[in-house]
């Protein structure tokens, strides 16, 4: 049989447990100050920000929403592979499977139907003990486009081409 507690035993007790009450609940204010910078990054981010597991997407900033033109929680849920153009599906599975996590290029299916090229970079992340892969997208249409004009001047013009940046050739 188990012997009552003195008064001063309990006493010690409780001194211990408002101890841990007060430890638990700093870091409850630790955590929620952290969480909401983390929300202002993510939310302040020019590029598609999103975590999946398994392929599905489990959070989604609205820079993603910007550029696929789904909604956040159309997102939510959703398998991350629906944002490609099926002939690119296969390409970014591969990226998934062999956590490759340099960037590369894709385009995107849009809720609209309409297509755009991306840059996509994922990379593999444990939290709380769940695998799971963060990835970016960048909307790159205005680059490639660019790209494209060089192309067509440097082609098609009857004169030289020459870059010059920070007064360099």
């Amino acid at each position: 049989m188990s012997r009552k507690l003195t008064y001063e035993e309990l006493e010690e007790r409780v001194k211990r447990l408002e101890k841990k009450v007060r430890s638990y609940e700093e870091l409850k204010d630790v955590l929620i100050e952290t969480e909401g910078s983390c929300c202002r990054l993510q939310e302040a981010s020019f590029e598609g920000i999103s975590v999946c597991e398994e392929g599905m997407i489990l959070e989604a900033n609205r820079a993603l929403s910007t550029i696929t033109g789904y909604e956040g929680s159309e997102l939510i849920g959703m398998d991350i592979l629906n944002l490609f153009t099926p002939e690119w599906r296969d390409f970014v599975q591969y990226n998934i499977d062999s956590m490759f996590d340099k960037p590369y290029e894709a385009i995107c299916l849009k809720k609209d139907s309409t297509s755009i090229p991306v840059e996509i970079q994922g990379k593999n992340v444990n939290f709380l003990g769940r695998k799971q892969r963060v990835v970016s997208i960048r909307d790159i249409g205005e680059r490639k486009q660019a790209e494209e004009l060089y192309k067509t001047i440097a082609e098609e013009s009857q004169a030289g081409v020459y870059v010059v940046q920070d007064g360099k050739f």
